[in-house]
């Protein structure tokens, strides 16, 4: 169940299809931008990524303002969801963004936290927060030639309320770097997935190659034990 406060339902669906193509035929997948865009695209093409989301869809509901007659109000995204939870089997629910609910970017009020708490342990589901990191904590981790220390990052630079981090059980942070390479003939940026809290475990940091148009993630493998000039003549090769 994706609960969507900033894009409407269909650039969800749609986002979605671009993906699930990209997984079976890279080559071939459809950029978001042109699926929105209705253009830049084969009809084949197409007819494949459509037939993939119809076998995926059944599984998935997006929820945007409409379905809360524009209400971004806890209270009013809770009711909508509590009917939703009723007729699923195991849900799991994204709420993209946090920041957008009303009373979130206060730091004193706790109300709305403590509520998506509260229906996540009734109703026995798993709630995924999205929201960013602010322009402080971005900062205050960069250096002068914009390089970014990510040991620098922390939970406590969550936007929302203060008690985002201590009621979360786990909070992964994902940042760009300028560092980019082509993979299968797509432009990909290098990603730092820093895990910033997690209750149950330790804190890991992993690194991929992410293919925004398509939103897609690709392993990252270390250099390593290499002369220096071999390493730095594949990182050119590869478009680095």
């Amino acid at each position: 169940i994706y609960v969507s406060l900033e894009q409407k339902a269909q650039q969800i669906y749609d986002r979605i299809t671009s993906t699930l193509a990209a997984l079976f035929d890279i080559e071939n997948a459809i950029p978001f931008a042109n699926l929105v865009a209705g253009q830049g695209y084969k009809a084949d093409d197409l007819r494949f990524a459509c037939e993939l989301m119809s076998t995926y869809a059944p599984n998935l509901t997006v929820i945007s303002k409409r379905d809360t007659d524009d209400s971004t109000a806890i209270a009013d995204i809770l009711k909508v969801l509590t009917t939703q939870v009723k007729d699923k089997d195991n849900p799991l629910i994204v709420i993209d963004q946090y920041v957008n609910i009303d009373n979130t970017n206060t730091p004193v009020n706790d109300d709305v936290v403590m509520q998506i708490k509260k229906f996540a342990e009734i109703h026995d589901v798993p709630i995924i927060l999205q929201t960013q990191l602010s322009k402080e904590a971005i900062n205050s981790a960069t250096d002068k030639e914009g390089n970014i220390n990510f040991e620098k990052l922390t939970a406590r630079g969550l936007r929302g309320t203060s008690s985002l981090e201590h009621q979360s059980t786990a909070i992964l942070s994902i940042v760009e770097t300028a560092k980019t390479k082509v993979i299968q003939g797509k432009n990909a940026t290098l990603v730092v997935l820093n895990l910033l809290k997690n209750r149950y475990g330790e804190n890991k940091s992993l690194k991929f190659w992410y293919v925004k148009p398509l939103n897609l993630f690709f392993d990252y493998e270390e250099s390593r034990g290499r002369p220096k000039k071999e390493a730095n003549d594949e990182t050119e090769s590869n478009g680095e």
